[in-house]
């Protein structure tokens, strides 16, 4: 079949030959929060729960400041040891994939707010006052 494999698998395996560095448990923190925003949108959204969105929301901020972190982690890894370049740039999307994982997540949250309780969270400030 044409199947298209899954790159963050392919990465994976590639990096597992590598020797570990100080991103791959940022990596592994932002794995487990994106695996729990996911989780509480779709309960959020299935259980039309605007708590459960908020909660969601709230997440996202930790998944920012981790990407950024494993950004810069990486770069100054890639820099450092031009040997490094193939696998930084493995790491490096591996982390977009799952902060977009993130964005993806807290979209779905706001979208279960809107559709609760017709507000429009998506703006900075979006829970003040509620």
């Amino acid at each position: 079949s044409d199947r298209r494999q899954d790159p963050v698998g392919e990465f994976a395996i590639d990096l597992a030959h590598e020797p570990p560095c100080r991103s791959y448990e940022d990596i592994h923190r932002m794995a487990d929060l994106v695996k729990l925003m996911v989780r509480g949108a779709i309960d959020a959204f299935v259980n039309e729960s605007a708590a459960a969105a908020e909660a969601v929301l709230l997440q996202d901020n930790s998944v920012d400041a981790l990407y950024d972190r494993v950004f810069g982690d990486i770069l100054e890894m890639m820099q450092s040891d031009a040997a490094a370049v193939h696998r930084g740039i493995h790491m490096q999307s591996v982390a977009k994939w799952l902060e977009r994982m993130a964005d993806h997540s807290e979209n779905l949250a706001e979208q279960v707010i809107f559709m609760l309780e017709g507000m429009d969270v998506r703006h900075p400030g979006r829970l003040a006052g509620r």
